[in-house]
């Protein structure tokens, strides 16, 4: 008796299981989703960033809702307001330059040193402010110290104590 061996595979089962349809199904759902939130998803961020651009507050409902904010330690987003507050209030160039002077602030206590120095920067040149210029130097002082760049604040400091003011320390 010869045993022959049988290399054959033996025929698969055309089985489908309800787990396999389902799988795909929601596959063809979430597909479908995906592409409706594509296409609605902006439309509604467009409409949502419009309501709150367009403030309904007044100039003073902004400053306090500013000022609200910076109390509950949201800096970043009370310097956002504070800057909205900027764009859209008819201001004289000393309000201009003390709002400026707010919107650095807040960067600054919000570890953000970089644009505090622009913004204590944009309040000095929008108006000289004789109550504000020597807390500017202060700040900005304080605002290159924690960036770590002890450079820049020798220029600085050459620049605002220098007896020529026509050349810049930092140029040299």
């Amino acid at each position: 008796m010869e045993n022959k061996l049988d290399f054959s595979l033996p025929e698969k089962k055309a089985k489908t299981s309800f787990a396999a349809i389902f799988t795909i199904i929601l596959l063809l759902v979430l597909i479908g989703l995906t592409t409706a939130n594509f296409f609605v998803k902006p439309s509604q961020k467009a409409l949502s960033s419009n309501n709150t651009k367009t403030s309904s507050l007044t100039a003073e409902q902004m400053k306090d809702l500013a000022s609200k904010l910076a109390s509950r330690n949201l800096y970043t987003r009370a310097a956002a307001l504070w800057q909205e507050y900027l764009s859209n209030a008819n201001l004289s160039d000393n309000e201009r330059a003390t709002g400026l002077f707010q919107v650095a602030s807040m960067y600054e206590k919000a570890n953000m040193y970089d644009d505090a120095i622009e913004y204590f920067y944009r309040s000095e040149m929008t108006s000289k402010v004789a109550d504000l210029e020597p807390q500017i130097n202060s700040h900005i002082k304080d605002c290159f110290e924690k960036l770590g760049k002890f450079s820049a604040l020798r220029y600085e400091l050459m620049d605002r104590t220098s007896f020529n003011k026509k050349e810049n320390a930092g140029s040299e």
